[in-house]
């Protein structure tokens, strides 16, 4: 769910019953945004309630801060391993069955069974090809 002005980093509390101006301009996350939408609309693993996959969960090395999980449909998957920590993590897991692409987040697919260095607050999402 994407909210009014989130694509604009819009730091300011929108009234929600009454009418209110997102300040447009600074477009800082657009792209972010975009990405997300276009995964959204393109990987049927993301599809909503039985179009879509259920959610698995990952084991990672770093599970007290780091959330991993997928989601498959077909021949649609899309992993996704999120560092919640102030401090960068060495996250070791393994990856599910299939011919994955890096996504979001600047991590490549492999290395993630010996480990890979994850930044604080990082994140990464790995999918098949639409």
């Amino acid at each position: 769910l994407v909210y009014s002005g989130q694509e604009s980093f819009n730091q300011d509390r929108l009234r929600f019953f009454e009418k209110d101006t997102v300040k447009w301009g600074d477009y800082d996350k657009a792209d972010f945004y975009r990405t997300l939408n276009e995964l959204n609309h393109t990987r049927e693993a993301l599809w909503n309630g039985d179009f879509g996959g259920s959610p698995q969960l990952l084991t990672t090395s770093a599970d007290e801060s780091v959330f991993a999980f997928y989601k498959q449909k077909g021949e649609s998957t899309v992993v996704v391993i999120l560092n919640f920590s102030a401090h960068a993590q060495t996250v070791k897991l393994d990856l599910p069955e299939a011919e994955l692409t890096p996504a979001m987040g600047g991590f490549d697919v492999t290395g993630w069974e010996a480990g890979q260095e994850m930044a604080p607050y990082s994140f990464a999402v790995l999918a098949t090809a639409s």
